[in-house]
């Protein structure tokens, strides 16, 4: 505790843009401790706050600065869906608040009646993340500061119809792979036409860890279908 409250002292004498990356880290793993925790003691409430207080300019900073990438794909049909993988990956992750892009383009016209998104990531501590899905003027939260400390998001499919919602899930369920409720609802596509630009938003809202954007795509109901469904072949 007492640790904890010198170098929270420091960062609001000195700023917390000088807080070090490793203070960083382990103010978010304590907050993410004391939250878990079922019971907190008023010492622990206290402790919890000043740590919020502290992570909040670090949460809030953001830069006009972007890493965009410019992917254009063809739809391949799937069981009644269409998939448009990006194509302008993998993207590094090594800066924090620093926001990363990822656009897929789709030429396919027609109103959206479904939307899910999946996404391959490596990072070494998840809960940095916060991710975004932009359509039209529409942008719906993916995950934001969950997962803890656990690394990765390996085939992690966000749908609105999964069972499980990604919200406060401990690092113990890293690396997600399978389907999540996501924090927004996709469902806000719904009826939009799916042509243009789909684009991921990555940012790591604290520094000391790094990881990359591997891989992500849609899986589409609605629209026109491609003319040439058997674009690639599936199990």
């Amino acid at each position: 505790m007492k640790r904890t409250l010198i170098f929270l002292l420091l960062a609001t004498v000195l700023g917390s843009l000088f807080a070090s990356s490793s203070d960083i880290s382990q103010a978010k793993e304590r907050v993410y401790q004391l939250q878990t925790k079922s019971y907190l003691s008023g010492q622990e409430e206290v402790e919890l706050k000043e740590l919020l207080t502290f992570l909040e300019p670090v949460k809030t900073q953001r830069t006009n600065q972007r890493k965009t990438g410019d992917g254009v794909t063809a739809g391949v049909n799937r069981n009644g869906r269409t998939v448009y993988s990006a194509t302008d990956v993998p993207i590094p992750i090594t800066e924090y608040n620093l926001l990363y892009e990822s656009t897929i383009n789709i030429a396919d016209v027609g109103a959206i009646t479904d939307v899910n998104c999946t996404i391959n990531i490596d990072h070494s501590w998840d809960s940095d993340l916060d991710i975004y899905l932009v359509h039209g003027g529409v942008s719906v939260e993916l995950t934001t500061d969950n997962g803890g400390s656990g690394d990765n998001f390996t085939d992690t499919i966000f749908d609105d119809e999964a069972d499980t919602p990604i919200l406060d899930q401990p690092s113990t369920g890293a690396p997600f792979t399978g389907s999540f409720q996501p924090e927004g609802f996709l469902s806000d596509f719904d009826g939009m036409d799916l042509s243009g630009d789909w684009i991921l938003q990555i940012t790591d809202d604290a520094g000391g860890d790094i990881g990359v954007l591997n891989s992500w795509s849609l899986e589409i109901m609605g629209g026109t279908p491609p003319e040439d469904p058997v674009l690639a072949v599936f199990p």
